[in-house]
C-alpha cells in the first residue's frame, strides 16, 4: 500500500479548512441578509467576511457618493451579481465575484448615498 496516494497536498488541506477556520462566526465571520436577485420577497443568509468600507466617491454630478466595500465567502456559498447583501444596517449591491481561489470567492459591493442637507436631498446639476 502506497502512503502518499492518501496524503492531500497544501492547496487541498487549505481548501478543506478555509470554511471552518474563516467563516466561523466567533472569529472573523458574520451573517448576512442576502437579497436574491436583489428581491426583498426572497431572504436567505449567507456567512462571510465584510472588508472595510472604502473611503466614498463623490459622483463629480454633485448628487451623491458611491461607496465600495469586499465581501470574501466561501466557493461552496451561493452568492450572484445582482443580488443585494445587508450588511449591519447598510444595503449593498453585489457589482462582481471573483473566480474561486483557496477555497474562497470575493464579492466587489457597491452602495450609493444620495447627498443631503436638513434631511432632504440635494440636487446639482443636470438630470
Amino acid at each position: 500500500m502506497n502512503l502518499r496516494s492518501n496524503q492531500l497536498s497544501l492547496n487541498q488541506l487549505i481548501n478543506e479548512h478555509v470554511s471552518s477556520v474563516f467563516m466561523n462566526t466567533d472569529h472573523f465571520a458574520e451573517s448576512c441578509r442576502r437579497y436574491v436577485g436583489g428581491d426583498p420577497g426572497n431572504v436567505t443568509l449567507i456567512t462571510g467576511v465584510p472588508g472595510d468600507d472604502r473611503a466614498a466617491t463623490d459622483d463629480m454630478a454633485g448628487r451623491g457618493y458611491t461607496h465600495v466595500r469586499t465581501f470574501d465567502f466561501a466557493e461552496a456559498s451561493v452568492l450572484e451579481e445582482k443580488d443585494s447583501l445587508v450588511i449591519g444596517s447598510l444595503r449593498y449591491e453585489v457589482v462582481h465575484i471573483t473566480d474561486p481561489d483557496l477555497g474562497m470567492r470575493t464579492a466587489t459591493l457597491g452602495r450609493y448615498q444620495p447627498e443631503t442637507k436638513g434631511g432632504k436631498y440635494v440636487r446639482r446639476g443636470g438630470l
